[in-house]
């Protein structure tokens, strides 16, 4: 079975920071060769794309030398780089996401660490898995916003790439994430309220500094920094759902008191004003 979704780029599209180019799950891979030539016969790809392995096992060659990809690996492939990987067993399913968007290269640099393709070990492979499936499903609806949704969703298989595969030692952060669960959750759901460090820090029993120090330690940002992240995501799906909202009133429904503040985070996380975020939508 092949469940894949390749959307049309548009300019909105080609704006958002994170994105996807493509995505497919429970996708019964087929060989795939990009030499990376320069005849017609030989060409590159000018994305990142993860593939993670469902079941059965694969063989991918990067470099000249083979490697073996089966259930609980993936293979981050970076962009130019010749590639070729074909199933090695009767079947092999997978699930890959081929990303786009202007802050995909500096995650995948900065944040992953990461310098060219390989094949990573992933120490809980449903955590990557069931968010391509998400994204995959988001993807193939009718919502209208359903690319800025998956926007979210992307940031979100990047987060997990990195917590199971490029910083899972001992499997120490993959537990700090696990143990945050309740945290992202209680933010999810409450971005529209005031969220004190204290409620947050309680629903996990450390103290709020500890929370802070173990929230950087995983995500790389502060908790306010997270929580206005979320709430300015909520705020870009009402902008261009709700068109009758004043931005004012779109402010105060994603828990900011002060307009001003909010267009201020707005404006340094987006680029553009509320305004001219709605009108280019």
């Amino acid at each position: 079975m092949k469940k894949m979704v390749f959307p049309v780029t548009d300019e909105y599209r080609e704006k958002l920071e994170y994105g996807f180019a493509g995505v497919g799950c429970c996708y019964e891979q087929e060989h795939v060769m990009r030499p990376g030539g320069r005849r017609e016969t030989e060409w590159i790809y000018p994305y990142y794309q993860w593939i993670g392995c469902r079941r059965g096992a694969g063989e991918v060659i990067l470099g000249g030398r083979r490697y073996s990809v089966g259930e609980g690996q993936g293979m981050l492939l970076f962009p130019n780089e010749p590639h070729e990987y074909y199933a090695k067993s009767d079947v092999w399913e997978v699930d890959w996401v081929v990303f786009s968007g202007s802050g995909v290269d500096g995650f995948i640099r900065k944040t992953l660490g990461a310098e060219r393709s390989r094949v990573y070990t992933v120490t809980a492979p449903h955590m990557i898995s069931d968010r391509i499936v998400r994204l995959y499903e988001t993807a193939a609806s009718d919502d209208p916003m359903k690319f800025t949704v998956a926007s979210g969703i992307v940031y979100e298989i990047l987060l997990y790439i990195y917590i199971c595969a490029f910083r899972s030692q001992g499997g120490s952060l993959f537990d700090r994430a696990e143990r945050l669960r309740p945290v992202f959750g209680y933010i999810d759901a409450h971005y529209g309220e005031q969220i004190p460090l204290g409620t947050l820090s309680e629903l996990i029993g450390v103290t709020p500094q500890h929370l802070c120090i173990i929230f950087r330690g995983l995500t790389g940002a502060t908790v306010t920094e997270y929580v206005n992240g979320v709430r300015i995501g909520k705020s870009k799906e009402l902008l261009l759902r709700e068109r009758g909202l004043r931005v004012k009133e779109i402010a105060a429904s994603c828990g900011f008191s002060d307009v001003s503040y909010f267009c201020s985070v707005f404006r340094r996380l987006e680029g553009v004003t509320p305004t001219e975020f709605r009108l280019r939508g």
